[in-house]
């Protein structure tokens, strides 16, 4: 699974996102309990603009470990990149108690909470 994983890793950083999601897809097969599998297709399905997807990938995530601040963070972008700042606020906040606040990305999710 680390050899999937992290080539998975390699493409998103490539913007290859259709293809991290393709070997994703069987890591999460073989390691099904892995918030951090689960949280990177999160993160590519929300890049090639699957929402509702990326949104399921990412309670996935939290599902396998509530404490996973990445899964939060990824599930409140998309929210709030989809208009749905309900949804996207309380996720964000979820984020951000668990963050420390001088994260970057404790820094931009708040700017995208201003912004929407």
């Amino acid at each position: 699974m680390p050899a999937l994983f992290g080539l998975a890793e390699c493409l998103t950083a490539g913007e290859k996102y259709d293809e991290a999601r393709e070997l994703l897809e069987r890591a999460a097969e073989l390691v099904p309990e892995a918030p951090e599998v689960w949280n990177n297709l999160g993160e590519a399905l929300g890049r090639l603009g699957k929402t509702a997807d990326a949104i399921k990938r990412f309670d996935r995530a939290i599902a396998a470990n509530e404490k996973f601040a990445p899964a939060w963070f990824g599930k409140a972008r998309v929210l709030l990149n989809a208009g749905k700042k309900k949804d996207g606020k309380a996720a964000a906040k979820r984020y951000l108690a668990l963050a420390d606040p001088n994260d970057p990305m404790a820094v931009t999710l708040r700017k995208l909470i201003e912004e929407s």
